[in-house]
């Protein structure tokens, strides 16, 4: 896309408002690399920052593999890693991550909330979708809030198109797909879930 805009202009004006609700500045660092999704990547994150003084960005070599990483305004991770350019049905979610760590976040049911934040052992999701993928946007902002609300919920979201080596390497049925925990007892979750069907399944692993 040389020479295009990642995030049209019709978009901007709706940004400016929901940039203008964040109570704190949020900072990504965009890992990049010389592969088509590190330069799309350092290139959106870049148009990303010039709209608002909200958003800092900070370039870093890849050590591993492209992504933007997410940051709350005290320099905390928020445990929220883009392996992935927020296009197509993911640009929204992109934009609630930022929202969530700005803060005030989306509202959410406040029973489901207090028992997010129980939740006391590591939880690292990773999450396979497609930019195409209707059903992706629900699972990635329901593990995304968790993980803005708690520091043992971490989460990677990967577009298939770019890591399709993961379908032989996890024998993927379909996406969306939530892998959770790997190094450990490894669980998937496919398919649409709502928070709160998310949320039982992570409490249902000790």
């Amino acid at each position: 896309m040389i020479g295009e805009s990642f995030i049209p202009q019709s978009f901007h004006p709706q940004l400016a408002q929901v940039f203008a609700r964040f109570e704190h500045p949020v900072r990504i660092v965009t890992h990049y690399d010389q592969s088509d999704l590190g330069k799309d990547l350092q290139k959106f994150s870049s148009e990303l920052a010039a709209l608002t003084d909200k958003i800092a960005i900070s370039l870093k070599e890849a050590a591993d593999i492209p992504g933007m990483e997410l940051f709350f305004h005290d320099g905390r991770a928020a445990g929220i890693i883009y392996h992935a350019l927020p296009n197509g049905q993911e640009f929204n979610s992109f934009i609630a991550a930022l929202y969530n760590i700005a803060g005030p976040g989306k509202v959410i049911d406040v029973e489901a909330e207090k028992k997010a934040k129980t939740i006391t052992s590591k939880k690292a999701i990773k999450i396979i979708v497609t930019l195409s993928c209707h059903n992706c946007p629900v699972v990635v902002q329901a593990m995304q809030r968790m993980a803005s609300l708690n520091d043992n919920i971490s989460v990677e979201i990967f577009d298939y198109a770019h890591f399709a080596d993961l379908k032989d390497k996890y024998d993927l049925k379909g996406v969306p797909c939530c892998i959770i925990n790997e190094e450990d007892e490894r669980k998937f979750i496919y398919g649409k879930k709502e928070f709160s069907e998310l949320l039982a399944e992570l409490l249902d692993i000790k």
